[in-house]
Order: structure tokens, then sequence, then C-alpha cells
């Protein structure tokens, strides 16, 4: 019994090294996994494909109907003109979806 005990002991203390070194490799190459997931999402989010995005789906909306030409018009006008990274929810220069303006 003390033979199998001082065997696990021996073979332990020989994989232990491994062991470590493979969980610190394995953490490293987690957040090298991290790191190369969030700057390659960051550079998807072009500002202008999305605002181009946007336009072919409201041009999508038009031709089926569901816009008038004056509306697209006035969303396409609105999309142009506003700066690319508009992000604020209070800013005047965010599409209305709900048309223009109304006096």
């Amino acid at each position: 019994m003390y033979r199998t005990s001082g065997r696990f002991d021996e073979v332990f203390q020989q994989t232990l090294p491994w062991m470590v070194g493979l969980l610190a490799l394995l953490i490293v190459l987690l957040f090298a996994a991290h790191w190369l997931r969030t700057r390659f999402r960051d550079d998807s989010e072009d500002p202008d494909a999305q605002r181009d995005k946007m336009l072919l789906e409201y041009r999508e909306l038009q031709r089926q109907g569901n816009l008038t030409d004056v509306e697209f018009r006035s969303i396409q006008e609105r999309l142009l003109k506003s700066p690319p990274a508009a992000d604020s929810a209070d800013s005047d220069d965010q599409v209305n979806l709900n048309g223009p303006p109304r006096p």
C-alpha cells in the first residue's frame, strides 16, 4: 500500500511541472484569442458600412411599397448628412423613423 502511494507521489512530482506549464500555455492562448476576437470585432463595426446597410434596407422597404419616395428621400438625406458615428440618443441628426417633423 505504501509503495503505490510512493509511486503516485513520484509520478505526480514528475508531471506537475508539465501540468503547470500546459495550464499557463492555455491561459496565454485564451487571452490571445480574446484579444484577436475583440480587435476584429471592433474593425467590423464600420459606421459607413452600417449607414450603407441601413440605406439598402430602406431602399428595399421602398421597393416593397412600405415607404413612399418622399419618405425614402428624407431618410436618405438625413443618413447622408449625419456624422457616421452618431451614437448619442439626444442627437439632432438622428433619423426620425416617424417621418418629417410636424408643425
